[in-house]
Order: C-alpha cells, then sequence, then structure tokens
C-alpha cells in the first residue's frame, strides 16, 4: 500500500512529513508556526493540516486566545515513520542516480583532457561534484553563485562573476531556478561549453 496515495507531489510528501514531525515535537505545533517552519503560506498549511486530520493523523485540541495546537494520533505516528522510511529510500535513490551521473560527466571531461571545468549554482548537486571531482583528481576552476559574500563553497573558489574567457566546460548545478540559469548560461557562453546533467529533468 502506498503512502498518502492522495498525495501527487514530492513537494507535498515533504510538507506533510515535515509538518508531522513538527507536530510530533510539540513545541508550538500552531498553524501560524508550522507555515512560518515551511516558509509556506497560512492557508496552505491549513489545507496540509485539514487533510491530516481527515486521515486521522492527526488531533485539534483548543488551548485559550481562541487558538488551537495539534497532536499526533497512534495513526500519525505509524504513517510518519513510513513515510520517512519511503523519503529516505526515494533521497538515498536520487543520491546514487546523483553521483554515477557525476562520474559520468567528469570521467568524460577527464578523458577529452578538458581542464578549465566550473560550476553554476550551489546546491546538493554542486557537492556531490566536488566529492566526485576529487576521487577523480579534478579540479574545478571556481563555482559561480550569485548574491553571497562567501569566499568559498565546499572548499571550491567562488565566483562573483561569470568568468567567460577561462572557462572551457560549465556544468549547470542550479536545482532551484534550473531554466533562468540556463538561459542565463545560454546568453552568455557557446551551447557546447554547457553541460546539462539529465537529472535537472531539462
Amino acid at each position: 500500500m502506498k503512502v498518502f496515495p492522495n498525495l501527487k507531489s514530492t513537494t507535498d510528501k515533504k510538507n506533510i512529513l515535515k509538518i508531522l514531525t513538527d507536530i510530533q515535537s510539540g513545541v508550538n505545533s500552531s498553524q501560524r508556526n508550522i507555515s512560518f517552519k515551511l516558509g509556506i503560506s497560512a492557508g496552505l498549511a491549513n489545507s496540509y493540516i485539514k487533510r491530516c486530520v481527515s486521515k486521522g493523523w492527526v488531533k485539534i485540541r483548543s488551548v485559550p486566545k481562541k487558538r488551537y495546537i495539534y497532536y499526533l494520533t497512534p495513526k500519525g505516528f505509524i504513517e510518519k515513520s513510513k513515510l520517512t522510511a519511503e523519503y529516505l529510500s526515494s533521497s538515498f535513490s536520487l543520491y546514487r542516480n546523483m553521483r554515477n551521473e557525476c562520474n559520468q560527466i567528469l570521467s568524460n571531461c577527464k578523458k577529452k583532457g578538458i581542464k578549465k571545468i566550473y560550476l553554476y549554482g550551489q546546491s546538493e548537486l554542486a557537492e556531490v561534484l566536488i566529492l566526485t571531482a576529487k576521487e577523480l583528481n579534478i579540479n574545478f576552476g571556481g563555482i559561480y553563485i550569485s548574491a553571497t559574500n562567501k569566499k568559498e563553497f565546499f572548499g571550491l573558489e567562488i565566483c562573483n562573476y561569470l568568468p567567460v574567457k577561462k572557462i572551457d566546460k560549465i556544468i549547470l548545478c542550479d536545482m532551484k531556478n534550473s531554466f533562468k540559469s540556463l538561459d542565463f548560461l545560454k546568453r552568455n557562453l557557446d551551447k557546447e561549453k554547457i553541460i546539462i546533467p539529465k537529472i535537472l529533468n531539462i
């Protein structure tokens, strides 16, 4: 039996898991605090909470000043455990796929003798690429990250501008705004210099 059969997106599943985990902690589990911690609107948080209540995972209790607090039911504890296991399983699978693709990308660059490789965007993908590069004895030229005061990212120098003339290849690592970042790269570099990992699905 699938966990959360009515939840179609990974985002929904993650948010539900965060809500159940937050409620289980028992620390200020109000709708307002839940929406703040998840970074979503109060209305969307309310929608998730109602779904949890309708499934019998969460119960509501009234407290003074017309406020409500939430707590997990025994059924809620079971569902949270199932969703946690599902999330960890999918995360490990994603990580394995990411590692394999990073290894393939960098191995191909090494075979072709490409030296000046840069990364674009801060993400888990960039972290995995940096770790994989160390295993293959590959040194990146740097990583482009916009709007940051940091000098390094996982030991790699951060470029606050795109060093166009130095780049032989640049690997797109932005997982949040992939299309926007790709458009920026295409406007500033030859398409042949841009590597787009398949895991980004663009």
